[in-house]
């Protein structure tokens, strides 16, 4: 039975990037052009995921970025600092949003309870959506991507770049709805794979590997046996597992057909896959960037293009996922 809090919480991501936008745009959150450092403090470990996973899906910002668990002795008013918590981590968070502010960092508070706790402490804070119950993995991605973004682009740009990201992602909640079959639900179709089986997710590329680790974490707070690999890893593994083919004294006439690990492979790629080589067994699930909007929208100077273009397929594929850990819970 699906998680009906998790569906509804789920549904908002676009429009919690939508909030980030809108932010940006009035000026609500304040964008710096030169800081010292970007820290993302994250005390849960969920967060944390989401951060690495937001800062490869994003080009190189030029400073330092950081994701700690509490907020570093070392910050100060030249950096800016995002604080992303659940409701079971709030009074981190409001530690952090407390410190922060009166060293005088650039601080920004994404959590159920930032509008309090924003006023409390005096920092930014985007107010949580009505109803909804946990920190959103593409608000915080968002939040992260306005800093890294605002330091090339103004204002106006970062807003209508995640406003551009946010179409694609509703988008993909709308192909992944419960109501849809599995024939034409990607979300339900992977569900199904999945299901009552132990799970290896592997990165089809380095640049997929920490989205490939935070998909592992939020099919294992659905339940089950789910566990990350880098593409490299899979690779050194494969070399490895030793084969009825290598073999010499296997005699498939009088031996024990060779024994075949229950798990399942699902290979998460950003991009492309034509050129992608993978074991027969595995499932391999991908989004491309077909927004042109979104695509041209990026004018970071010498980064490179497709670092720029990871963000929107990166969110669907993480919304993907999310909507199927709920239809395996």
């Amino acid at each position: 039975m699906m998680n009906q809090q998790e569906l509804f919480d789920l549904s908002h991501e676009g429009a919690q990037i939508r909030a980030i936008a809108s932010a940006v745009r009035d000026g609500a959150l304040e964008l710096s052009t030169s800081p010292r450092a970007i820290i993302v403090v994250a005390p849960d470990y969920l967060n944390r995921c989401v951060v690495r996973a937001g800062l490869a899906l994003l080009p190189n910002a030029g400073v330092p970025v950081v994701c700690v668990p509490a907020l570093p002795r070392y910050a100060g008013a030249m950096d800016v600092v995002i604080i992303s918590a659940d409701e079971a981590h709030e009074p981190q968070a409001y530690a952090a949003a407390s410190t922060a502010h009166a060293r005088g960092c650039v601080s920004i508070l994404l959590s159920p309870f930032a509008s309090y706790t924003a006023e409390e402490t005096g920092v930014a804070g985007v107010p949580a959506l009505p109803s909804v119950t946990q920190n959103s993995p593409a608000r915080t991605i968002a939040a992260l991507a306005a800093a890294v973004l605002g330091l090339r682009m103004d204002a106006a740009g970062v807003a209508d770049t995640l406003d551009s990201i946010a179409d694609e992602v509703d988008e993909e909640l709308a192909a992944c709805h419960p109501d849809r079959d599995s024939v034409v639900n990607p979300a339900r179709s992977l569900a199904e794979y999945v299901q009552d089986s132990p799970v290896v997710h592997v990165a089809a590329s380095d640049d997929s590997e920490e989205i490939a680790t935070l998909i592992a974490v939020l099919f294992s707070r659905a339940g089950g046996v789910h566990t990350a690999l880098s593409a490299q890893g899979h690779r050194l593994h494969d070399e490895s597992s030793p084969s009825s083919a290598e073999d010499i004294f296997y005699d498939p006439f009088l031996d024990e057909p060779p024994t075949m690990l229950s798990s399942k492979v699902v290979v998460w790629a950003l991009g492309s896959v034509a050129d992608l080589v993978m074991p027969i067994e595995a499932r391999c699930e991908y989004c491309e960037n077909h927004s042109a909007d979104t695509a041209d929208a990026l004018p970071l100077g010498d980064a490179h293009p497709a670092d720029s273009e990871s963000l929107a397929p990166g969110l669907r594929l993480i919304a993907r996922a999310w909507a199927a850990s709920c239809a395996t819970a």
